[in-house]
């Protein structure tokens, strides 16, 4: 038999650019067939076009495939009617493993195609679509650690023969791509597993292929709990020697190793940012480890101390080079010590564990752009953050920012949560004035905060247009006069004032982890439609509402909170700001809120009622609990510092004249997820 190989490429990543993956669905109910004859036996010869099998057998930069004693496939006699007919087939040889070797098994019913699948226990199934053959199995998210070689379990790997050519001699052809990872030092006696992890494409479970009378193609298929976008290889390990672990062909983003140790401490590291194509049949050297390095070390700012499961918030940084650690987590402090003491979040922070997740970059600051996304001044960070003249095009590079958190945040490595719940704040040692959240269908979010004007004082105007009516029905505007802002909003009351870690509370708060919309508006600007984001899977912006008819409070978001409204006015006179009012979503028609003024207007340290209201259900939700409204309400704070006292609103010594007027930032972004 000739021998075959796999080509071992070189140990470096190549970054290139990122294009969507096609998804192949199993789109015809296939009828399975039992074995009709257990008594006849066939006997088959079968190798492999190139690479390796159960153990890899390493000669130069060729693998050869060598078969083990015991080894079996499944193979398929299938039809273009989509019915087919199934057995096992097994090694009946002992002794050292070999090249070629001979399987036994029943003799099946003639079909029009024989498809094997290897090894037996990946079968899954076949059938036959758009005039071609496809085969399933599946790849395991778990595997076992084997010395110089790899788990047998996981080399996925299919022949193909019509029915004229016969069964007699197959060929299998490899579906994985091998990436190969060699560990030194002392402390890999203490090495319990190695996962390999990326932000955008599945590594592991069920896999399609077709196209056997060509090139083998091969395509991820979605339709399975089995899905990972991680895989994990564990078992007992040996300095010094090199461990496989196979994955999915295809193009990965963001790709990261972590090393987990058996006293839970973890080693991770970012292998790419960019994309990367891994092609079947060859192996990826992602090079030596040494795990005597210092292994990660997350700054825990809270841990819960309720719910069934944590309530996870990352903090991150980005523009802070390797010796500003503690600058970036003195930071962090002041902004986690902020949110958490403006309501819900502060009675609400026995739920949440909080990490502080380091890590450097080469130089301070972030991207300066022209406003349209086209880098003027490029600045090398972790997390390529960036924005433009008057806090335009912000933003950072998602799928680093995905797969840094999913490698370092120790409830995800843990398996207690997924990257959809953990909402993400990004700090960035810039100063100019920004601020962003970036929310997604599926439920991930990042937001970004800058340390603007170096901590000093600011201030925000709230808009004198307001609707004279909120009348769905009346487009009509006027001006509200400087004392009736004053007197509605509280600034007759105090010199209010912020800085950074208002738009902290807003943006992260409010829009990444409350998902609320913004409640101020512009000038006579006018919405359409209904908010799409409110029929998301985990439902964005209602906080706000698209259609209300004037006197039918039953449409409306927050009619629970209006059904009940006087018997809470009379516990606290401050309910009675609850209602309906014109304007949010940055148009001043169209749109309605629950409040006049919120967090979500001006940034002040106040989220309304109805936003306390859905901030405190996401985090009891989230916490594995159920929300009671009436629950909640028991011990709810309606005070707002600015208008109210209690807690000065006033966070710097300084007055609102000589504070730096800012507009507000623009609205979160929202991406489209599948």
């Amino acid at each position: 038999m000739k021998r075959f190989a796999f080509i071992i490429m070189a140990a470096a990543i190549l970054i290139i650019s990122s294009c969507d993956s096609q998804n192949l669905e199993q789109q015809t109910t296939v009828e399975e067939k039992n074995v009709i004859d257990e008594s006849a036996m066939a006997t088959i010869t079968a190798g492999f076009e190139s690479a390796t099998k159960s153990i890899l057998d390493i000669s130069g930069s060729y693998a050869n495939v060598l078969w083990q004693s015991g080894d079996s496939f499944t193979l398929y006699s299938l039809g273009t009617d989509n019915t087919y007919y199934w057995g096992n087939y097994t090694t009946s040889f002992t002794g050292d493993p070999v090249a070629k070797a001979t399987f036994t098994g029943s003799v099946l019913t003639t079909k029009d195609y024989y498809i094997a699948s290897y090894p037996a226990s990946a079968k899954d199934g076949v059938n036959y679509t758009g005039g071609k053959p496809n085969a399933f199995g599946y790849l395991p998210k778990k595997q076992t650690a084997t010395a110089g070689t790899y788990d047998p379990a996981a080399n996925l790997a299919f022949a193909y023969s019509p029915v004229a050519a016969g069964y007699q001699q197959l060929t299998f052809q490899n579906v994985t791509t091998l990436l190969k990872v060699n560990v030194t030092g002392t402390n890999v006696a203490k090495l319990d597993s190695i996962r390999v992890q990326n932000s955008n494409y599945n590594m592991a479970g069920l896999i399609g292929v077709t196209d056997f009378d060509s090139e083998l193609s091969v395509t991820k298929n979605w339709l399975s709990d089995a899905n990972s976008q991680s895989v994990t290889l564990a078992g007992t390990f040996t300095s010094g020697t090199d461990y496989y672990i196979a994955v999915a062909p295809g193009e990965y983003t963001g790709l990261s190793i972590v090393f987990f140790f058996n006293d839970k401490t973890f080693i991770s590291k970012t292998l790419l940012k960019g994309t990367v194509n891994f092609n079947r049949s060859t192996i990826r050297n992602l090079g030596t480890f040494d795990m005597d390095a210092a292994t990660t070390s997350v700054y825990t700012y809270n841990t819960y101390t309720s719910g069934t499961k944590p309530v996870t918030i990352c903090v991150i940084p980005d523009g802070y080079t390797s010796g500003q650690r503690s600058l970036f987590e003195t930071r962090a402090n002041a902004g986690m010590d902020y949110m958490f003491s403006v309501e819900p979040y502060k009675s609400y922070k026995k739920y949440f564990n909080v990490y502080f997740l380091w890590t450097p970059s080469e130089e301070v600051g972030a991207t300066v752009t022209d406003g349209s996304g086209h880098p003027q001044t490029t600045k090398n960070t972790a997390f390529s953050s960036q924005w433009g003249p008057g806090y335009k095009d912000m933003d950072a590079d998602a799928n680093a920012v995905f797969s840094f958190v999913e490698a370092n945040c120790p409830d995800i490595l843990n398996g207690t949560l997924s990257i959809e719940d953990v909402p993400i704040l990004i700090l960035i040692n810039d100063t100019r004035y920004g601020g962003i959240a970036h929310n997604y269908g599926d439920g991930r979010t990042y937001c970004l905060v800058p340390y603007i004007d170096g901590g000093t004082a600011q201030s925000w105007s709230i808009n004198s247009t307001t609707a004279a009516t909120v009348d769905p029905t009346t487009l009509s505007t006027r001006t509200m006069t400087s004392s009736e802002l004053n007197a509605l909003y509280g600034t007759d009351k105090v010199n209010y004032v912020g800085d950074w870690r208002n738009v902290l509370i807003h943006e992260f708060g409010g829009h990444s982890f409350g998902r609320l919309l913004d409640e101020y508006w512009y000038n006579e600007y006018k919405a359409q439609g209904a908010i799409a984001e409110h029929s998301w899977t985990v439902p964005y912006g209602l906080n706000i509402t698209g259609t209300w008819y004037a006197g039918n409070i039953n449409n409306l978001p927050w009619k629970d909170l209006m059904s009940i409204k006087s018997s809470l006015v009379s516990s606290d006179e401050k309910y009675n700001r609850i209602g309906v009012f014109h304007g949010g979503d940055v148009s001043l028609y169209n749109r309605w809120r629950s409040e006049e003024v919120s967090c979500m207007i001006d940034n002040r340290p106040y989220f309304s009622t109805w936003q306390r209201v859905l901030i405190a259900k996401r985090i009891i939700e989230l916490s594995g609990g159920t929300f009671d409204l009436n629950t909640y309400l028991s011990t709810d704070d309606p005070n707002d510092p600015v208008r109210d006292g209690g807690g000065s609103p006033v966070m710097l010594p300084s007055t609102k004249a000589v504070a730096t007027p800012r507009p507000m930032l623009p609205p979160p972004v929202f991406h489209m997820t599948e």
